[in-house]
């Protein structure tokens, strides 16, 4: 899903505390339900997708970081969702890795 609706091999996402969230030009946010927990939201102008709303988890919101204008100062930290990556994308050693998501992993 990621690399559909970024088209790209991933895509690069911060969890924020959705209180802390200011969001100038919200009016041109689209929202569109991806799947029972999760809502996209995009700008009906430019078509990006800005956000990630977890509706199970409503006090965390995800931000593409692909799409601020500016620098988040922040580093990845993890892989996830590995198991469906893109095949001919290498992943680097340096990160732990998780097929699904972290607590979501098989004990198989």
């Amino acid at each position: 899903m990621c690399r559909k609706a970024h088209g790209s091999a991933f895509s690069s996402n911060a969890l924020v505390p959705t209180g802390a969230l200011t969001i100038e030009g919200a009016a041109h946010l689209t929202a569109y339900r991806s799947s029972q927990n999760r809502e996209k939201l995009f700008c009906s102008k430019c078509g990006s997708q800005l956000f990630i709303r977890r509706l199970d988890a409503p006090e965390g919101t995800v931000i593409t970081l692909g799409t601020l204008d500016s620098d988040p100062k922040i580093s990845p930290s993890r892989n996830v969702f590995v198991g469906s990556k893109a095949p001919w994308y290498e992943l680097g050693a340096d990160l732990p890795s998780y097929k699904v998501y972290p607590g979501f992993e098989s004990t198989e």
